[in-house]
């Protein structure tokens, strides 16, 4: 089974992972939408956030309706919406772990 989609972003916390992520089973026409998604992946589940805008001054932000997140080229903070913030590192290869990955086909499909 080809794969469902490549990694752009990747971030690892204490408790997960957040990862935006490029649908390889979506047409190139497709609306952004659908081709790029954000997964926050915890303890077996995966949730998608829903994307809002996003900015790149002073650092680089992302809106969510469920969250906001800022990061720069080594971490990062995801700030819930209604909860603690989670401190983030950024994973420069892009891997996830083999059951992570798993769980985001799962997601997908």
């Amino acid at each position: 089974m080809p794969p469902l989609f490549e990694v752009v972003y990747l971030f690892s916390a204490a408790n997960g992972y957040l990862a935006e992520i490029r649908r390889l089973d979506r047409d190139v026409i497709a609306h952004k939408s659908e081709i790029y998604q954000w997964l926050w992946l915890e303890d077996g589940a995966a949730q998608s956030l829903r994307f809002v805008a996003m900015a790149s001054v002073p650092t680089q932000q992302r809106i969510f309706r469920e969250a906001q997140l800022s990061f720069d080229d080594k971490r990062g903070e995801l700030r819930w919406a209604a909860g603690q913030p989670i401190a983030l590192t950024v994973e420069e290869s892009k891997e996830l772990p083999a059951a992570i990955a798993q769980l985001v086909n799962l997601h997908l499909s």
